[in-house]
């Protein structure tokens, strides 16, 4: 059975209500320090806890803060977690892998649910009509809410965000040093709307650069996949073409790649955009073969400015707020592209 603060209050020969005045404010100068010592140090002996719902009920701070993402981001979700748990909040986190409309509607409904105090989230793309309602109803309950990367029409949130440009400017730039001459932007159909804009910074790079540009949607939940991609390479000149590739499907191209016999980066050029942290420790680009040139976010400094800032909201810090917080992408050049 659970200790309750009866329990305390009897083992110290004193009255509940005065347990409970220094369970919640162990400082509390209406007693002396003897008493609250004493108070504290038999709920220690007595391995007492307090119930969190109640105290969420009583005082409607449940100590929660949403984290919605739209898919698997570890180094997001580390450091916000590590923030959050050392400023002493718990983490409620959905995922909208594979959106489809309504989820994060009722992600969002979830968390008002849970009463959070604060709600980060990265939206799945610009088009967000469904989410308005509950978005002016937390504007309206003036509860914050951080957005991560893109923002939603209409809603004026704080955003926290990763400026690609210049990266991609001289990732272009590089393609170009190294001899290829036809860059291709391929992306997963679902993420698509999320790459709309780093798509026509790549194309504006390569007609300033003289270069052929090409942006391709694979189906990503075809059977198929491979056979998409084969198609693809197979299609190429050897030696003209660098893809450009988000993410995981990076891991696909080198697959498909060695089926046909091909390398990078002398039959052809591969660059990484974005680049998973696997196990706190590894990046993807530098545990495949061949390491692979990528345009990297700093997605710690990133989280950790959401987080910061949203628990600034949360305790009212500062009054004058942040619209925006801007941080760069990075290039590394590594053996998938470097020719000379």
């Amino acid at each position: 059975m659970a200790v309750t603060m009866k329990d305390i209050a009897r083992n110290c020969g004193l009255s509940s209500g005065s347990v409970s005045q220094v369970i919640r404010n162990p400082d509390n100068p209406r007693f002396s320090p003897a008493t609250r010592k004493l108070i504290l140090e038999t709920a220690a002996r007595l391995d007492y806890h307090q119930n969190s719902l109640s105290c969420a009920l009583r005082t409607s701070k449940t100590r929660l803060i949403g984290l919605m993402l739209p898919w698997n981001e570890p180094e997001v979700m580390d450091n916000i977690e590590r923030i959050v748990s050392e400023n002493g909040y718990k983490l409620l986190i959905q995922f909208t892998a594979h959106p489809r409309p309504g989820m994060e509607q009722a992600a969002l409904q979830s968390f008002l649910s849970w009463n959070v105090e604060g709600i980060i989230w990265e939206p799945s793309s610009l088009e967000n009509a469904s989410c308005l309602p509950l978005l002016e109803r937390i504007h309206k309950e003036k509860r914050p809410l951080i957005l991560l990367e893109r923002g939603v029409n209409g809603m004026d949130f704080p955003l926290v965000r990763t400026d690609y440009t210049p990266a991609l400017n001289v990732a272009v730039s590089h393609l170009k040093d190294q001899h290829y001459r036809k860059v291709v932007f391929a992306v997963s159909k679902s993420s698509a709307p999320i790459m709309k804009t780093q798509c026509e910074v790549v194309r504006g790079a390569c007609r300033r650069m003289g270069l052929a540009f090409h942006t391709c949607q694979l189906d990503v939940a075809s059977p198929d996949l491979s056979g998409q991609i084969r198609h693809l390479l197979s299609g190429e000149k050897k030696g003209d073409t660098a893809y450009i590739c988000f993410s995981w499907l990076a891991l696909n191209f080198i697959e498909e790649m060695e089926a046909l016999g091909l390398s990078a980066p002398d039959d052809l050029g591969l660059v990484l955009y974005s680049d998973l942290l696997l196990g706190g420790r590894y990046r993807f680009s530098e545990i495949v073969r061949p390491k692979l040139t990528v345009v990297r976010s700093v997605c710690s400094i990133l989280a950790e400015s959401a987080i910061r800032f949203l628990l600034s909201e949360i305790r009212h810090d500062d009054p004058r707020g942040l619209p925006e917080s801007t941080h760069y992408a990075e290039l590394f050049i590594n053996q998938s592209t470097k020719r000379n």
